[in-house]
């Protein structure tokens, strides 16, 4: 069965529905019609049974059949230190970290980066939510531009605190 990313807040409604690109993915490459059945996570941890009731310009109308909790994530919690890189490098490599399993991305900012933060064309990516699908995840790394992800640390060789 495909499994889908769906946002917990549209999980639940009496009849959710899925949009935007996973919409597109759905009619478009998977061409799934009224009455295929499909998975959907939230990034909760809970994955949900559904089937889709209804396609629109809107977005793809399932029902909710039934929902288990399910473990696939890895014992093992990686972090990984990047360095900016140029333009579409910077969202493949956060997308092929985010299938091999990371779970913490942070950007690091050094004197011969090329590209700058703060710039929005050379900004650090959102992770990417479709490798999830595909390694079959639940839950999803935190975006470093949301906030405050963890505490000062002290990385080995500088001495300094660098804020995750």
């Amino acid at each position: 069965m495909k499994r889908f990313f769906i946002e917990h807040s549209e999980i639940i409604k009496d009849f959710p529905v899925i949009a935007g690109q996973e919409a597109q993915h759905i009619t478009k490459v998977f061409r799934l019609k009224p009455r295929d059945s499909i998975l959907l996570i939230d990034g909760t941890g809970i994955e949900y049974d559904a089937e889709i009731i209804g396609v629109s310009k809107a977005g793809v109308s399932v029902t909710i059949l039934d929902q288990h909790a399910t473990n696939t994530e890895s014992p093992v919690q990686i972090a990984v230190g990047q360095g900016y890189l140029k333009d579409k490098k910077m969202d493949m490599l956060v997308r092929h970290l985010m299938e091999i399993g990371i779970t913490q991305w942070i950007p690091v900012l050094s004197e011969h980066s090329v590209p700058q933060a703060g710039h929005k064309k050379n900004g650090p990516p959102h992770p990417a939510m479709g490798s999830d699908r595909h390694r079959g995840v639940q839950t999803v790394p935190p975006d470093p531009d949301a906030g405050d992800s963890g505490a000062n640390k002290v990385f080995p060789g500088d001495g300094r605190n660098h804020r995750l």
